[in-house]
């Protein structure tokens, strides 16, 4: 959770810059033959200018719920993500740096964090839509929370498949990662050493600075089931959203 709130508090600091900034929270319940609650928040920065663009992204996600038939609420999620990049234009190619970072409570991971550059390509750049593949070299290190014994050093090859649609009302945005190990300090296999995730949302607009949506985010990691069968590699996740624009 610290890692969310120094994430929102860089986007608070950042309010006299001349940066584009979002704030999206988000919470879901049910209530009948088990019991749950869910919270969900994301906060980006972004800056674009002619020669180089910047953004960040942090991610957090907390959920309580009980078996079924009992009405006592356990500790199921408390996620934490960020990513950010840098990158200089060069016409529809750029060259990019960037960084992936995770901590989770459901999958046993005390910290995943990975730095790499790499190069992009605007397959698509207009006024109403955006699409850019970038492929990266990214050095990862993998701190267990089970044991230190599964600590991991891996070198990833990650594709990142980038669509962003706006059309007011509508905006669509979408951001797909394959990360594929190409080098591990561990034998595993290439199935349980396998990372991508895909965060989409859809939003309508309400307002200038306000809009409502849905947030569907889906995951997969195979080296926490790798370390443990008992946690299942695929996670999807979808909350009704609150966007406001500072």
């Amino acid at each position: 959770m610290k890692y969310f709130i120094i994430a929102l508090c860089l986007i608070a600091t950042t309010a006299h810059a001349q940066l584009v900034k979002n704030l999206t929270v988000g919470g879901d319940a049910f209530d009948g033959n088990f019991r749950s609650i869910g919270f969900t928040a994301k906060g980006d920065i972004k800056k674009i200018t002619p020669n180089y663009d910047w953004a960040a992204n942090a991610a957090y996600r907390w959920s309580k719920q009980s078996k079924y038939g009992l009405q006592e609420l356990i500790q199921y999620e408390n996620e934490i993500y960020f990513t950010s990049s840098l990158s200089k234009n060069l016409g529809n190619w750029k060259v990019l740096a960037f960084t992936d970072d995770e901590r989770s409570y459901m999958r046993g991971i005390d910290l995943r964090s990975s730095l790499g550059v790499g190069v992009g390509h605007y397959l698509i750049k207009s006024d109403k839509l955006d699409i850019s593949l970038t492929e990266v070299a990214l050095p990862e290190y993998y701190w267990s929370d089970v044991s230190s014994n599964y600590n991991n050093f891996t070198v990833r090859a990650s594709t990142r498949l980038k669509v962003d649609y706006e059309k007011v009302p509508l905006k669509l945005s979408s951001v797909s990662l394959f990360q594929p190990a190409v080098l591990s300090t561990r034998e595993v296999s290439f199935k349980e050493n396998l990372t991508w995730r895909s965060a989409n949302s859809i939003e309508f607009s309400v307002s200038k600075r306000v809009s409502i949506g849905m947030l569907y985010n889906v995951s997969y990691e195979g080296y926490p089931y790798h370390i443990n069968k008992a946690v299942k590699p695929l996670q999807q996740t979808a909350s009704m959203i609150f966007k406001y624009k500072f």
